[in-house]
């Protein structure tokens, strides 16, 4: 029976994913691009005698399976299993959750690692981590999707990157600009 193998195990299992019995992608970059992962399958026909058993110079058909493309990712995975111990750290440090952590390359936007805690196995699709083994219900600490891509983000922290930026494009503020504290609340009509 045909099986997925995953040489990196764990390292990137968020990015990569993972694919169900009948290989079928279900996660990660094996779902995003299960079709073109697929290819085609082959098959072969025989003819046979009455016992089942292959004539020699009988008729066959052999149609060789078209493999998958292949999929060439900008991760690092030096790099990408840093990040990940770093991660796996933290969470067992601070008792989180999780912990999610993304790195780009600052010249070409490109991501070079992509990483989250708890991680998972992808061939046994199993968490390691080990909260989850005395868990009531351990499919709930199983953490199979990717937040990093999947997960909502309150708009209000990301926004702030663009203020700054701006601010500094313009020339209003400096990289060492101390900005005082900001007032939680802004009267913007008196009695309002």
């Amino acid at each position: 029976e045909p099986t997925r193998v995953y040489p990196a195990g764990s390292v990137a299992s968020h990015v990569v994913g993972f694919v169900n019995i009948d290989g079928d992608g279900q996660e990660g970059l094996e779902l995003m691009y299960d079709e073109e992962l697929r290819g085609t399958p082959g098959h072969a026909e025989y003819e046979r005698d009455v016992a089942g058993r292959v004539i020699p110079q009988g008729r066959t058909n052999i149609v060789p399976a078209i493999p998958g493309t292949d999929l060439v990712t900008t991760i690092d995975l030096p790099l990408q299993y840093q990040a990940q111990e770093s991660c796996v750290s933290a969470v067992e440090r601070t008792g989180a959750e999780s912990c999610w952590a993304v790195v780009l390359s600052v010249e070409t936007g490109e991501v070079l690692a992509m990483v989250g805690a708890p991680v998972f196995d992808p061939a046994t699709r199993q968490t390691l981590d080990p909260r989850c083994e005395d868990a009531e219900d351990p499919a709930a600490c199983q953490m199979f999707s990717n937040f990093v891509v999947r997960g909502m983000y309150e708009p209000g922290s990301t926004q702030k990157m663009i203020t700054v930026a701006a601010a500094l494009e313009e020339g209003e503020v400096q990289v060492g600009t101390i900005v005082p504290d900001v007032s939680d609340e802004l009267e913007i009509l008196e009695g309002a």
